[in-house]
């Protein structure tokens, strides 16, 4: 299974960002059509933190199971007043569902 991960900021100053687990297509298997489901992962931590534990190993069970994952790491401490962490995960879904018809490789 080939994998390819890429962290995209959503924000100027880098503290929001999302971490895509994707599957690449398998050409010797006819796979470059695939459409797989996707799953978004938001890590806890009270909105004081992210927890680590939360985030990548999440999303890589969901990846070994045959989905694309996305990890969003939102605005935590000061920067979460409502409705910021809304917004980021808004802004999430946005670059996901507009990626998600373009061929990749």
């Amino acid at each position: 299974m080939a994998i390819r991960i890429e962290r995209l900021y959503l924000s100027d100053d880098n503290r929001v960002s999302i971490t895509a687990y994707l599957h690449e297509p398998d050409v010797s298997h006819n796979d470059q059509t695939k459409r797989r489901a996707a799953v978004v992962v938001f890590p806890g931590g009270g909105y004081r933190s992210l927890s680590d534990s939360e985030a990548e190993p999440i999303a890589l069970k969901y990846l070994a199971e045959g989905f694309h994952a996305f990890v969003l790491r939102y605005s935590v401490g000061e920067h979460a007043a409502y409705p910021a962490p809304l917004l980021d995960a808004s802004r999430a879904l946005a670059v996901i569902r507009h990626y998600a018809g373009m061929d990749y490789g």
